[in-house]
């Protein structure tokens, strides 16, 4: 029966073929009887592992990471397989390129064609899986589907978060019950950062009714929409945070792009005025116009946005900083172009 079992689930297993999941490229039985599996090798650690080495992710990288465990396990629930037993252990990270694998399909099940309920190769009431990542329906001996692999996911990502589960740090003893019956905790109460379309995502990944729980898909499509607007972890101090802002808004491009044309246009009239008889009034007041205008330019370049290759109102004030630091910080900004005006004022009429 184990033997059985074994070959049935690992040749499901390799139905999938997918980036993200450890590809097993055959199965079949030694000369011996025993059976074998012939998979992919990734070259990392578990995510277990990196989680004990060095702690938990910043949302960024957490994002990213469970992107990648959603996919694998939507091409998975494309081929009507579920996992079972998701859990960090069963993740790995490759040391190289941190590319991530979804690994170990031993525990799968195979979808019955046409139904919900997922065909048990395991006898009837036997649970398996680590305790801390089962889902309710699955504490209570119900049939599985793929809403029970997304409740471990949940909880994978509040570990890579938090280092804790939803419910806090439970007794062997008392996770069954918590489960079962504790609400889970909101994530931006346990950590500082993290995005609320992530927060909510999770919180709706533990769901302890499986149809309030979101599809691998819907999963990949909400992260993958939202990694291009990742909001700057709140750890990171304001000064950091303002100039990935000033980066964002194209800043940096019109500053230097106006910089660089006023040098050009002062070297010119500095070489072309003198012999054609220009009076050194009209030199110095353009060079006064020029440099007293770079505050200026500096400050049409904070309120209008130069994205898409196009002018754009900034519509409303930008969430990366404080509006305490935001302020101060531009203040500090504008005295800084004035100061760097006057001293190219300087250095041109000296």
């Amino acid at each position: 029966m184990a033997r059985q079992r074994f070959v049935r689930e690992a040749r499901a297993a390799s139905r999938i073929a997918y980036p993200s999941v450890v590809t097993i490229y055959s199965v079949g039985e030694l000369s011996s009887g025993l059976p074998f599996i012939e998979m992919e090798y990734v070259d990392g650690s578990t995510l277990a592992d990196v989680l004990q080495r060095n702690g938990a992710f910043d949302p960024l990288s957490a994002q990213r990471i469970l992107e990648k465990i959603a996919s694998g396990l939507a091409a998975a629930h494309d081929q009507h397989i579920i996992h079972r037993d998701l859990k960090p252990a069963n993740v790995l990270v490759a040391h190289d390129s941190g590319d991530v694998y979804l690994a170990d399909f031993g525990l799968a099940g195979i979808i019955e064609t046409g139904s919900t309920a997922a065909t048990k190769l395991t006898q009837d009431g036997e649970r398996l899986g680590d305790p801390r990542y089962i889902s309710p329906e699955h504490l209570r001996g119900e049939p599985l589907t793929e809403q029970s692999d997304i409740y471990s996911l949940g909880i994978i990502g509040y570990e890579m978060l938090s280092l804790e589960g939803p419910y806090g740090q439970v007794s062997s003893r008392d996770i069954a019950a918590a489960h079962l019956r504790t609400p889970p905790r909101n994530l931006s109460d346990l950590v500082e950062g993290v995005p609320r379309i992530l927060g909510d995502l999770l919180m709706r990944c533990v769901s302890k009714n499986p149809e309030h729980r979101p599809r691998a898909r819907d999963i990949v499509a909400t992260l993958d929409a939202d990694t291009d607007h990742q909001p700057v972890p709140e750890h990171r101090n304001a000064l950091v945070r303002f100039m990935l802002e000033l980066r964002e808004r194209r800043v940096y491009r019109a500053v230097a792009t106006y910089a660089a044309a006023v040098f050009v246009i002062l070297q010119v009239a500095d070489l072309v005025f003198p012999p054609i008889g220009v009076p050194d009034i009209v030199y110095q007041f353009l060079v006064i116009g020029s440099l007293g205008a770079f505050p200026i330019v500096t400050i049409l370049a904070w309120v209008f946005d130069l994205r898409e290759g196009r002018l754009i109102r900034t519509s409303e004030p930008s969430k990366r900083t404080s509006s305490r630091a935001r302020v101060l910080l531009q203040v500090i900004g504008v005295l800084l172009s004035i100061l760097l005006a006057a001293a190219g004022a300087y250095w041109f009429l000296g």
